[in-house]
């Protein structure tokens, strides 16, 4: 999997310098930033960015830990609303009432979908996808 990451991987860490410079206005909030942005700009008190094994290390953790948390959330959800039809018509309800007849989401959408976060809220907070994290401490500062 990580071999496909590198050859976007050296793109992006081209473009990014161009994209600093066309393109201020798209860049201009860290809300507009991507991860892998992020991730090539970023760098430590020294003022060392990150390697390409790093970058690659930090994509994998997310990509891999977040599709398996995902997945269980998601299984432990679909489990309760077929369990307690009353919460999936509830949900139901509520998403139909905000897509007014619309097939597509809309980013400003997401918000309004109160009932239906409050229930998967509700399922991580029964079923936690990540029991524990484990860190390695590389040294004290």
């Amino acid at each position: 999997m990580t071999k496909y990451y590198f050859p976007s991987l050296n793109q992006e860490r081209e473009v990014t310098p161009r994209k600093e410079q066309d393109s201020e206005d798209t860049y201009s909030t860290k809300s507009n930033y991507d991860m892998l942005y992020l991730l090539i700009r970023s760098r430590d008190e020294e003022g060392n960015g990150l390697s390409h094994k790093q970058i690659i290390d930090e994509l994998n953790t997310v990509v891999f830990v977040g599709h398996d948390t995902t997945g269980s959330t998601s299984s432990f959800v679909f489990y309760h609303l077929a369990k307690y039809p009353e919460l999936q018509e509830e949900c139901r309800e509520e998403v139909l009432s905000v897509m007014g007849g619309r097939d597509e989401i809309e980013w400003k959408d997401i918000g309004k979908f109160t009932y239906l976060a409050c229930s998967i809220k509700e399922t991580l907070r029964l079923y936690q996808p990540a029991l524990f994290v484990s860190k390695k401490i590389s040294g004290f500062t």
